[in-house]
């Protein structure tokens, strides 16, 4: 008896090491996949289509706010979805949704989510992923990121460890929208400093006033056409 205990709790080891061996395998593969490429659009896709390969997945999107000023999550980028109006996918920002998964902070089954006060057409598309893993992306502790993996084209259900391997491309789609923001950031403020520059030098230069952007315009110009 306490032999065939034994084995039992070997084999139950066993298990839990091999889960261990390819969280870490998938970890590594992703990192890879950051520096071998510079797009963040390549870079993020890959992610996609790393979910739909190994979980075996009918489709799956990103979801972010493709601008500052938009007031929703829009689609980034999606595989596998066919026939369906992707401006129709929209999450609103001040919606109870956002307030659901910024509270749960985990991969959640679509079908779990409560439907109380959601609007209308987010309602609609949450019947339309009903069989979906939704899973939110933070970047500093706030929401940047939406994912919806849909269902196994298997049938079969979600397990612990395809949970596992969202949550593991959710933080590595973290590090990539964070770094793409400091970017931007950085391009702005670099911007903002020329035109500071610019605007000195011809408050100080009047003759000048107007040639500095012209000449900017012909370069820019010039440089497409080359």
């Amino acid at each position: 008896r306490q032999l065939r205990v034994s084995r039992q709790h070997a084999e139950v080891l066993n298990k839990d090491v091999r889960k261990r061996d390819i969280e870490i395998q998938n970890i590594l593969n992703l990192s890879g996949q950051l520096k071998v490429k510079n797009d963040a659009r390549e870079v993020l896709m890959s992610f996609l289509l790393t979910a739909i390969g190994q979980i075996g997945s009918e489709h799956a999107l990103l979801m972010t706010r493709l601008k500052k000023d938009h007031h929703f999550f829009d689609v980034y980028l999606q595989k596998g979805l066919r026939s369906i109006d992707l401006k129709r996918i929209r999450f609103y920002i001040d919606s109870n949704l956002i307030e659901i998964l910024n509270s749960i902070r985990e991969p959640i089954l679509v079908n779990q989510i409560p439907q109380d006060h959601l609007y209308s057409d987010e309602i609609d598309i949450l019947k339309m992923f009903k069989r979906d893993l939704i899973c939110p992306v933070f970047v500093k502790g706030k929401l940047s990121a939406i994912y919806m993996i849909g269902s196994k084209i298997t049938g079969q259900n979600f397990g612990k460890d395809d949970v596992s391997l969202i949550s593991i491309i959710a933080n590595q789609t973290s590090f990539v929208l964070e770094q793409t923001q400091m970017t931007q950031d950085y391009r702005e403020f670099y911007s903002k400093t020329m035109k500071a520059m610019l605007n000195s030098l011809e408050t100080r230069y009047v003759y000048s006033r107007g040639h500095n952007m012209r000449t900017a315009n012909y370069v820019n110009i010039m440089s497409k056409q080359m």
